[in-house]
Protein backbone atom coordinates (compact mmCIF):
# COMPACT_ATOMS: atom_id res chain seq x y z
CA UNK A 1 0.00 0.00 0.00
CA UNK A 2 1.29 3.44 -0.93
CA UNK A 3 0.07 7.00 -0.49
CA UNK A 4 -0.39 9.02 -3.66
CA UNK A 5 -0.54 12.79 -3.34
CA UNK A 6 -1.88 14.36 -6.53
CA UNK A 7 -0.79 17.96 -6.81
CA UNK A 8 -2.26 20.26 -9.41
CA UNK A 9 0.47 22.50 -10.78
CA UNK A 10 0.70 26.08 -9.53
CA UNK A 11 -0.90 29.01 -11.31
CA UNK A 12 0.62 29.26 -14.82
CA UNK A 13 1.71 32.40 -16.61
CA UNK A 14 -0.91 31.64 -19.26
CA UNK A 15 -3.83 29.21 -19.28
CA UNK A 16 -3.67 25.99 -21.24
CA UNK A 17 -4.87 26.45 -24.76
CA UNK A 18 -3.16 29.82 -25.01
CA UNK A 19 -0.31 28.24 -26.96
CA UNK A 20 3.11 27.04 -25.96
CA UNK A 21 4.10 25.44 -22.68
CA UNK A 22 3.74 28.15 -20.02
CA UNK A 23 5.74 28.14 -16.82
CA UNK A 24 4.46 29.37 -13.48
CA UNK A 25 3.36 32.89 -12.68
CA UNK A 26 5.00 34.68 -9.76
CA UNK A 27 2.00 33.77 -7.62
CA UNK A 28 2.23 30.15 -8.82
CA UNK A 29 5.86 30.00 -7.67
CA UNK A 30 4.78 31.12 -4.19
CA UNK A 31 2.03 28.49 -4.19
CA UNK A 32 4.40 25.64 -4.98
CA UNK A 33 6.93 26.76 -2.36
CA UNK A 34 4.18 26.43 0.26
CA UNK A 35 3.06 23.15 -1.28
CA UNK A 36 6.61 21.74 -1.07
CA UNK A 37 6.73 22.58 2.65
CA UNK A 38 3.43 20.78 3.21
CA UNK A 39 4.63 17.72 1.29
CA UNK A 40 7.85 17.66 3.32
CA UNK A 41 5.70 17.17 6.44
CA UNK A 42 4.21 14.02 4.90
CA UNK A 43 7.45 12.07 4.90
CA UNK A 44 9.85 11.04 2.19
CA UNK A 45 8.12 10.98 -1.19
CA UNK A 46 9.03 10.10 -4.74
CA UNK A 47 8.51 13.17 -6.91
CA UNK A 48 6.79 12.52 -10.25
CA UNK A 49 5.79 15.18 -12.77
CA UNK A 50 3.96 15.64 -16.01
CA UNK A 51 6.30 16.71 -18.83
CA UNK A 52 4.68 20.17 -18.93
CA UNK A 53 6.89 23.05 -17.84
CA UNK A 54 4.35 24.30 -15.28
CA UNK A 55 4.18 20.86 -13.66
CA UNK A 56 7.96 20.41 -13.54
CA UNK A 57 8.38 23.92 -12.10
CA UNK A 58 5.75 22.99 -9.51
CA UNK A 59 7.60 19.78 -8.60
CA UNK A 60 11.05 21.42 -8.34
CA UNK A 61 10.73 22.91 -4.81
CA UNK A 62 9.39 19.61 -3.43
CA UNK A 63 12.17 17.66 -5.14
CA UNK A 64 14.74 20.02 -3.64
CA UNK A 65 13.32 19.72 -0.10
CA UNK A 66 12.99 15.94 -0.42
CA UNK A 67 16.44 15.62 -2.02
CA UNK A 68 14.89 13.69 -4.88
CA UNK A 69 15.15 13.84 -8.64
CA UNK A 70 11.99 14.58 -10.55
CA UNK A 71 10.72 11.56 -12.45
CA UNK A 72 8.98 12.79 -15.61
CA UNK A 73 5.94 10.63 -16.41
CA UNK A 74 4.45 11.32 -19.86
CA UNK A 75 1.24 9.42 -19.08
CA UNK A 76 0.11 12.10 -16.60
CA UNK A 77 0.53 14.99 -19.03
CA UNK A 78 -2.17 17.41 -20.06
CA UNK A 79 -5.17 15.98 -21.91
CA UNK A 80 -4.55 16.28 -25.66
CA UNK A 81 -7.13 18.16 -27.68
CA UNK A 82 -8.38 16.22 -30.70
CA UNK A 83 -7.04 17.18 -34.12
CA UNK A 84 -8.95 20.02 -35.71
CA UNK A 85 -10.01 21.71 -32.45
CA UNK A 86 -9.34 25.41 -32.99
CA UNK A 87 -10.55 26.75 -29.62
CA UNK A 88 -8.94 24.52 -27.00
CA UNK A 89 -10.28 26.52 -24.05
CA UNK A 90 -13.85 26.12 -25.30
CA UNK A 91 -13.29 22.39 -25.91
CA UNK A 92 -11.97 22.06 -22.35
CA UNK A 93 -14.96 23.97 -20.95
CA UNK A 94 -17.44 21.82 -22.85
CA UNK A 95 -15.84 18.52 -21.89
CA UNK A 96 -14.29 19.00 -18.45
CA UNK A 97 -16.03 21.80 -16.54
CA UNK A 98 -18.29 21.19 -13.57
CA UNK A 99 -21.29 21.84 -15.84
CA UNK A 100 -20.19 19.19 -18.36
CA UNK A 101 -22.36 16.10 -18.73
CA UNK A 102 -19.77 14.15 -20.75
CA UNK A 103 -18.62 10.69 -19.74
CA UNK A 104 -15.49 8.70 -20.46
CA UNK A 105 -17.49 5.84 -21.94
CA UNK A 106 -18.72 8.17 -24.71
CA UNK A 107 -15.25 9.60 -25.38
CA UNK A 108 -13.41 8.62 -28.52
CA UNK A 109 -10.66 5.97 -28.65
CA UNK A 110 -7.78 8.49 -28.38
CA UNK A 111 -9.28 10.05 -25.24
CA UNK A 112 -9.93 6.65 -23.69
CA UNK A 113 -6.35 5.60 -24.43
CA UNK A 114 -5.03 8.78 -22.75
CA UNK A 115 -7.29 8.13 -19.73
CA UNK A 116 -6.07 4.54 -19.43
CA UNK A 117 -2.48 5.81 -19.46
CA UNK A 118 -3.23 8.21 -16.59
CA UNK A 119 -4.85 5.41 -14.59
CA UNK A 120 -2.00 2.99 -15.34
CA UNK A 121 0.51 5.54 -14.01
CA UNK A 122 -1.51 6.01 -10.81
CA UNK A 123 -2.11 2.28 -10.31
CA UNK A 124 1.61 1.59 -10.71
CA UNK A 125 2.49 3.69 -7.64
CA UNK A 126 4.16 1.39 -5.12
CA UNK A 127 5.88 3.90 -2.83
CA UNK A 128 4.63 7.13 -1.24
CA UNK A 129 4.59 9.58 -4.14
CA UNK A 130 3.78 13.21 -4.93
CA UNK A 131 2.53 13.40 -8.52
CA UNK A 132 2.43 16.87 -10.09
CA UNK A 133 -0.18 16.92 -12.82
CA UNK A 134 -3.20 18.67 -14.31
CA UNK A 135 -6.89 19.32 -13.72
CA UNK A 136 -8.21 16.64 -16.08
CA UNK A 137 -5.70 13.97 -15.00
CA UNK A 138 -6.74 14.55 -11.38
CA UNK A 139 -10.39 14.19 -12.46
CA UNK A 140 -9.55 10.90 -14.18
CA UNK A 141 -8.00 9.45 -11.02
CA UNK A 142 -10.70 10.88 -8.76
CA UNK A 143 -13.40 9.43 -11.01
CA UNK A 144 -11.77 6.00 -10.87
CA UNK A 145 -11.51 6.17 -7.07
CA UNK A 146 -15.19 7.15 -6.83
CA UNK A 147 -16.23 4.72 -9.59
CA UNK A 148 -17.81 7.57 -11.56
CA UNK A 149 -17.69 7.76 -15.37
CA UNK A 150 -18.09 11.56 -15.64
CA UNK A 151 -15.19 13.48 -17.17
CA UNK A 152 -15.40 16.11 -14.42
CA UNK A 153 -15.98 15.02 -10.81
CA UNK A 154 -13.98 17.64 -8.87
CA UNK A 155 -12.47 21.11 -9.22
CA UNK A 156 -8.86 20.89 -8.02
CA UNK A 157 -7.42 24.35 -7.47
CA UNK A 158 -3.87 25.33 -8.40
CA UNK A 159 -1.35 23.75 -6.00
CA UNK A 160 -3.99 21.68 -4.21
CA UNK A 161 -2.96 18.33 -2.75
CA UNK A 162 -5.41 15.42 -2.97
CA UNK A 163 -4.49 12.21 -1.14
CA UNK A 164 -5.20 8.68 -2.31
CA UNK A 165 -4.10 5.21 -1.26
CA UNK A 166 -2.99 2.79 -3.97
CA UNK A 167 -3.21 -0.84 -2.91
CA UNK A 168 -2.49 -3.54 -5.53
CA UNK A 169 -3.81 -1.26 -8.28
CA UNK A 170 -6.92 -0.19 -6.36
CA UNK A 171 -7.15 3.60 -5.94
CA UNK A 172 -9.02 4.99 -2.91
CA UNK A 173 -9.63 8.63 -2.00
CA UNK A 174 -8.40 9.71 1.43
CA UNK A 175 -8.62 13.52 1.30
CA UNK A 176 -9.91 15.95 -1.32
CA UNK A 177 -7.32 18.70 -1.65
CA UNK A 178 -7.73 22.30 -0.68
CA UNK A 179 -5.84 25.18 -2.27
CA UNK A 180 -2.46 26.01 -0.79
CA UNK A 181 -2.11 29.52 0.59
CA UNK A 182 -4.71 32.23 0.87
CA UNK A 183 -5.44 32.73 -2.80
CA UNK A 184 -4.66 35.59 -5.09
CA UNK A 185 -5.07 39.03 -3.56
CA UNK A 186 -7.47 41.53 -5.07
Amino acid sequence: MARLFLVRHGEPEDHWGGGGDPGLSRFGKNQVDLCAQRLAELGPLKIVSSPAKRAQESAAPAAKLQRQNIIVEPRIGEVPAPPGVSDVREWMRQNFSSSSTHTWSEAGPAMQKWREGVLAAARAVNADTAMFTHYVAINVIMGAAMQVDATAVCRPEFASITEFVVDRGDIRLVYLGAPIGEGRPG
